[in-house]
């Protein structure tokens, strides 16, 4: 079980009786760094997907907590993004973001 551990900054990973596996991340904005983390998405291709409330941003990890890059800046435009609140994946393998505070979902496109 994968879950976001908002307010430490971090993801922790449980087995099936929930015992602590591992965890990963810390507080910041740089890449890699995690505000807020409220919703993650496990991919297909084994990567994850993690919307920070704090960041204003979506980012891709490996499952071993290696960021991939970063989708969204703060803002209200198109591909700008005011406290994002969860992410989910479809059945085509599309990647969409609840923007929260624009009161909008917005497709991810990495």
């Amino acid at each position: 079980m994968w879950v976001c551990d908002a307010c430490n900054h971090r993801v922790q990973v449980f087995d099936s009786n929930g015992k602590l596996l591992f965890t990963w991340g810390h507080e910041g904005a740089n890449l890699g760094e995690l505000s807020y983390p409220y919703s993650l998405v496990l991919a297909p291709d084994d990567t994850l997907y993690i919307c920070e409330y704090g960041n204003h941003r979506v980012q891709k990890f490996t499952r071993a907590g290696a960021s991939l890059g970063t989708w969204g800046t703060h803002g209200r435009g198109p591909g700008q993004l005011h406290n994002p609140w969860g992410v989910l994946l479809d059945h085509r393998g599309r990647l969409y973001v609840l923007d929260t505070n624009n009161h909008r979902v917005q497709r991810v496109v990495f």
